[in-house]
Formats: structure tokens, sequence, C-alpha cells
């Protein structure tokens, strides 16, 4: 190990590091993976996985949207504020997924403000017209009518 530091330290920096082709590769299959990695439910290391890879793209929608999963899944003492606040960042970043929206409409739904969560519902359906849940989701809205 101390030979190869060794012969690292002499050569210097002078390959490419390939990070950003390994990101365009991965990102087809990345929302998938942070949701696996949510479905494991230790929500304190998908924490520090979801800051790891926002220190190369803090505004990055998506890894905010899963932040904010985290947080509503978790649900620990001030996690339901603290995930709608990290929702609304994640909605009005660059490429949020409808996903966003919908989950922001659940947080709403649930202290009562329906008219926010039926806006809510309504922009996910419009991104998603075609998703699984759109059934239930739309019979949340009727309720809050």
């Amino acid at each position: 190990m101390e030979t190869l530091k060794a012969k690292a330290d002499q050569l210097g920096n002078i390959g490419e590091g390939f990070a950003d082709r390994y990101r365009e590769k991965i990102r087809k299959i990345r929302f998938m993976m942070l949701e696996d990695e949510l479905r494991l439910r230790q929500y304190e290391r998908s924490l520090v996985l979801i800051q790891r890879l926002q220190k190369e793209t803090p505004e990055d929608g998506e890894l905010i949207y899963f932040e904010a999963e985290i947080y509503r899944l978790r649900e620990g003492k001030d996690d339901l504020k603290l995930a709608e606040k990290t929702y609304e960042r994640a909605v009005l970043a660059a490429n949020p997924p409808p996903q966003a929206w919908r989950s922001l409409g659940l947080i709403q739904r649930r202290d009562g403000r329906h008219d926010a969560a039926v806006q809510s519902f309504r922009k996910y359906l419009d991104l998603r017209p075609n998703a699984e849940d759109r059934a239930i989701i739309t019979i949340y809205m009727e309720k809050a009518a």
C-alpha cells in the first residue's frame, strides 16, 4: 500500500477521473437505486449517502427529493416539517421528480391543508398522467373538495 501511494504521489493527477462519465451512465438507474436504498429503512445511512452525492450537485432536485423522503419516512421529531421544507426546495430545483409533488401533497393532506394538497397532487398527475397511483391520488383530491 505504501509503495502504491508513493507511486501515485510521484505521478500526480495525470489521468481522466471519469466521474462525469460515470454519473451520466448511472443517471438512468439512479432513481431506482435510491428507491432501493430507502427500502432498507436505514435512514441515517441513507441520509449520509444523499448528502455526499449532494456535495457534487447541491441543486439536484432528485437528490433533494430523496433527502425529503428520508425525513418523511423516518418520522422523527420535527421530521415532517423538515420533509415539507425539503420537498419545497426540491420542486424549485433542477430536475425534480414528479413524486416530489405527490409527497408534498401527502404531507399537506396529513396536516389538513386540503387546497394545497390538491394543488400538489394536480401538479403530480399533470407530470405523470399515467401514474400507477393515479386512482388513489384522485380519491384524495375528491375527498378534499
